[in-house]
């Protein structure tokens, strides 16, 4: 059921986006640590006060980007590249490294900074809400696209059936986080792409079915 906003709130989330482009704006623009509250503040027409209404921080804005971005990506590819993949012959588990590949892209599409910054805040962030909603959360796109495909091969006899869905997702996690990782302490000195052999022999070895 569609929830309609009242003129109110409306003005509200016009507000709220006001603030959160112009500051992605000027963070791609001048470098995060270059832009003050008070640079986004003028630069959205607004006051220091709405600005804290709406976020306790900077660091929130980044997150806030970084789940946006994410999801209207991820939601993308599911319905273009999973829905309709341009090669019926393509195999759940190519379908889903080709996958997994697409996902490191979208840690590089912010820059270095972005994340680091980013992640630091997550890592100290007080309840640990948003860490868990962006990195642990069952439910998060990069999760259920990955459990989907990891379903699928399993049920075509591509992918080995002595584990779960979640426990594959786990051992796949491993791989995709130390690449993200170690592009992160590189300062983004490398593409994700540049792994995608290391990757497929790693989901072959650890995530293929076993022969009898």
């Amino acid at each position: 059921m569609e929830i309609k906003l009242n003129k109110r709130q409306q003005k509200s989330e016009k507000n709220k986006k006001m603030i959160f482009d112009c500051a992605i704006y000027l963070f791609r623009k001048y470098g995060y640590h270059k832009v003050s509250i008070e640079d986004i503040v003028n630069a959205s027409r607004t006051s220091v006060g709405t600005f804290y209404y709406y976020f306790k921080c900077k660091e929130e804005l980044l997150i806030l980007f970084l789940n946006t971005f994410a999801h209207a990506y991820y939601e993308d590819y599911e319905k273009d590249a999973l829905a309709t993949p341009a090669d019926a012959s393509v195999s759940p588990l190519k379908r889903l490294h080709d996958f997994v590949l697409f996902s490191l892209t979208l840690t590089q599409v912010g820059g270095e900074e972005f994340l680091r910054i980013a992640m630091a805040y997550l890592l100290r962030e007080e309840t640990g809400a948003a860490a868990y909603k962006y990195m642990l959360d069952p439910d998060r796109p990069f999760a259920r696209i990955c459990k989907k495909l990891i379903k699928e091969g399993q049920e075509s006899g591509e992918i080995r059936t002595d584990k779960s869905d979640e426990e594959l997702l786990s051992i796949l996690s491993l791989f995709s986080n130390g690449i993200d990782e170690r592009w992160f302490m590189s300062r983004g000195a490398f593409s994700t792409n540049d792994y995608s052999d290391l990757l497929w022999e790693f989901m072959q070895s650890m995530m293929a079915a076993r022969e009898r």
